[in-house]
């Protein structure tokens, strides 16, 4: 069932309230004060900066999640571990003879 809570009205959406309400009116104050050139040339030379700035923070981002994934991908560093030397076997020299002769070459 619905439960009637009041409005959390802190001091971050006071503020907010307070910005968003007085854009408008400033708005129309700057277009009062200048001509409508001025106002559209400054309108629209805010993008080409929001626009570099975006691909900065894009390409940190890159770079970061790259550098991250190279860095876990790096074999992680461990201790030599020491390696007995290898013992030939017993019977290496006769198996090796003994493969190389069939028996068509042990008849002649």
């Amino acid at each position: 069932m619905y439960v009637k809570r009041s409005s959390p009205m802190t001091p971050r959406i006071l503020l907010l309230s307070a910005v968003v309400g007085t854009a408008p009116a400033l708005n129309n104050l700057s277009l009062s004060l200048n001509n409508l050139g001025f106002y559209q040339i400054v309108k629209l030379l805010v993008y080409p900066p929001k626009a570099l700035l975006g691909a900065a923070i894009a390409i940190g981002a890159s770079v970061a999640y790259t550098h991250y994934n190279l860095a876990e991908q790096q074999p992680k560093k461990t201790e030599p571990t020491e390696v007995s030397p290898k013992r030939p076997l017993e019977d290496e020299d006769d198996s090796a003879s003994s493969a190389q002769e069939t028996p068509l070459m042990a008849r002649g």
